[in-house]
């Protein structure tokens, strides 16, 4: 039986399982499953441990965990912020039985993936060119929206800065973004970036953008409103995209100029690789950069889509130190 490392990344959707082979740390067992077909997160784990255990390949228990989850991980207990689960640390060291577990944020873990990923794992929006040893941003939305800067220490080692810039304040930048946040406002006490950047914020801009153009909702999840989009045979839907990457272009612009992400900025999450082709025909880039006397600064800055299926994966286990 062989030894072998846990990575985990666990969205508001989805949890992703992989085994790692301590000695090259390559994922060799890939596993995903839908988080609402399991009452708690100890039951998933438990049926992975089961899947690995029925392979006869592995030893019953991973030495080393790292588990990268969409929430803030600094205490004992865990709340996800889009799924009714609870982690607690203490029952979930209990299932797993490793001599080391890492509770990292999902965000995190997609984040120290960045200096491993290929240039066949991304796919690259506009001009621009990365500083080599600045700081890099990923951020992105899908359940939610996560965001996390990568920095380097004068010893060329790279750190993982994680964040909730998520539920910062939603600040609209044309005349279409105020009339839909100020559609929103009337239905929710405060609106985070969250509130628009995610599957339910495409939903909510597809209702905004219904109401302004007195237009019958005549679709009611973020699928049939991008399934629409994708054929084209719907404006309403069509403008939920180009108003939601827009405002993803401005949400990643600030961020740049924040961190001075002069390595590149990184879109990741579930939502804008599935869409990809109406990204790059929306203002995104432009938006990007439409920050007044920083355009050229910002301008200079790449900007990329992660294509790659399992960055979490990669960077979670990259976390784990080898013996």
């Amino acid at each position: 039986m062989n030894k072998w490392y846990l990575s985990c990344d666990v969205g508001g959707t989805n949890a992703r399982f992989a085994v790692i082979n301590p000695e090259t740390m390559a994922l060799e067992h890939i596993a995903n499953f839908k988080s609402t077909d399991f009452y708690t997160f100890e039951h998933v784990v438990q049926h992975f441990l089961k899947e690995i255990e029925h392979t006869n390949l592995y030893e019953r228990f991973p030495t080393k965990s790292s588990l990268g989850i969409a929430g803030d991980v600094t205490g004992e207990n865990i709340s996800f912020t889009n799924t009714q689960w609870t982690i607690n640390k203490p029952s979930v060291t209990n299932v797993l039985q490793s001599r080391q577990i890492l509770f990292i944020n999902d965000f995190t873990a997609c984040a120290a993936s960045l200096p491993l990923l290929l240039e066949s794992d991304v796919e690259k929006i506009g001009a621009g060119d990365a500083f080599p040893l600045k700081p890099i941003s990923v951020l992105g939305p899908g359940t939610g929206f996560g965001i996390a800067t990568v920095a380097y220490t004068d010893k060329k080692k790279f750190v993982v800065l994680p964040g909730e810039g998520g539920h910062a304040d939603f600040a609209p930048t044309d005349e279409t973004q105020f009339l839909i946040r100020n559609y929103l406002a009337s239905k929710h006490d405060r609106l985070s970036i969250e509130r628009l950047l995610s599957g339910k914020g495409l939903l909510n801009i597809y209702e905004a953008l219904s109401n302004i153009r007195t237009t019958p909702t005549k679709f009611h999840s973020a699928i049939d409103i991008g399934i629409s989009a994708l054929r084209g045979d719907d404006p309403i839907c069509i403008e939920t995209f180009e108003v939601f990457f827009a405002i993803l272009g401005s949400v990643a612009g600030n961020q740049a100029l924040t961190v001075g992400s002069q390595g590149g900025v990184y879109i990741a999450g579930g939502i804008a690789p599935k869409y990809l082709d109406l990204l790059k025909s929306s203002p995104f880039r432009e938006k990007f950069m439409a920050k007044g006397r920083m355009a050229h600064y910002l301008g200079s800055i790449p900007t990329f889509v992660i294509t790659h299926k399992n960055p979490g994966l990669i960077g979670a286990a990259s976390l784990l130190t080898n013996d």
